[in-house]
């Protein structure tokens, strides 16, 4: 990344909470700890809208993979559903609790917040389906399975999954811990949570007893989780370094060793796979922004840059041609790959 290709920047008022693109657009947009939320034309070099959001900040920020609508969640208890072209405000939604995960089905049709113990789940329209049974705590994190016909979700005592399209009943995978964070491999064969004591806890899927295992050493709670183009690697953040799993065996990554990627002096706090060529963003504490790339399952560190303050999101556009990043202070850049 170089001033030749820096495509646009911009300073918002606060710490940068969400970073999302639109699908197949040339449109980004921000979410801020300050509560506000950002619609940006980078290629024009413009804003094209500014709203406030959120009063006390705004926690989570998801885009529909298929309309134009995006939802946001904050402190304030509420879930809202905007429209994308101009920030317009199509929905509140009281959930009564801190919103901070939500996830929208990888069809569009439907999107998903926790509120408290429970999940709520909502059409395209923002109207409501269904709320869950409590969960043993605050649910922290979910993700569905790429088919849509699942939902997971991340608490103390394990994950639960539910079948679409009722929620009545679901399936548990038990872990007598808190788990943080939370993803579904590509092809379902298994789901990765970091948890609280510094691991990844895994399940298998496709086996007959759901065969789980923890992958150990980590330094730090794993929280950023990014898969690869292929859906067979997993980037995760490990202190300083970077942890790639490869799942691509029958039991996925047991008792394999992990690509390490050395090289931030601070520690990784966002990571995420371009579509196309596989370039691999990372960002740190310091502010430092590397690229990373593949060649027959060897990384080679590409570019980096300084960025104002510690780079907490990083998101690339639909087509990988684009790649944002944003910081602690406010600080929001877009550069042309």
């Amino acid at each position: 990344m170089t001033d030749e290709s820096l495509l646009y920047e911009i300073m918002l008022d606060d710490y940068i909470t969400g970073l999302t693109w639109l699908a197949n657009s040339s449109l980004c947009y921000a979410t801020t700890a300050g509560g506000t939320m950002y619609g940006m034309k980078p290629e024009e070099g413009e804003n094209i809208f500014k709203v406030d959001a959120h009063k006390n900040g705004v926690l989570a920020l998801a885009v529909s993979p298929r309309e134009g609508k995006i939802v946001t969640g904050g402190q304030d208890g509420l879930a809202k559903l905007w429209g994308c072209a101009n920030g317009n405000l199509l929905k509140e939604i009281k959930a009564k609790h801190w919103v901070d995960a939500i996830a929208w089905s990888p069809d569009g049709n439907f999107f998903a917040i926790n509120a408290g113990k429970s999940f709520i789940l909502f059409d395209q329209e923002g109207n409501e389906i269904t709320r869950s049974d409590p969960h043993e705590s605050t649910i922290a994190a979910l993700a569905w399975k790429a088919d849509s016909e699942q939902l997971a979700t991340a608490s103390y005592g394990g994950v639960r999954i539910y079948n679409m399209p009722k929620f009545d009943r679901y399936e548990k995978l038990e872990w007598k811990n808190s788990l943080i964070s939370l993803t579904w491999s590509p092809d379902g064969r298994f789901i990765m949570a970091g948890t609280q004591d510094n691991t990844i806890h895994i399940w298998q899927m496709d086996s007959v007893d759901k065969h789980d295992m923890a992958m150990q050493g980590y330094s730090n709670k794993v929280r950023a989780l990014a898969w690869d183009e292929s859906g067979k690697n997993l980037a995760t953040n490990c202190g300083l370094n970077i942890v790639i799993w490869n799942t691509d065996r029958k039991n996925g990554p047991e008792k394999t060793k992990p690509v390490v990627l050395v090289g931030h002096k601070a520690k990784v706090m966002t990571l995420d796979y371009q579509v196309g060529e596989g370039m691999l963003a990372s960002g740190d504490e310091s502010g430092m922004l590397f690229t990373w790339v593949n060649r027959l399952g060897k990384y080679k560190l590409m570019t980096s840059c300084k960025l104002n303050g510690a780079v907490c999101k990083t998101t690339w556009n639909s087509d990988g041609s684009r790649l944002a990043a944003g910081t602690s202070t406010g600080h929001i850049v877009v550069f042309d790959c």
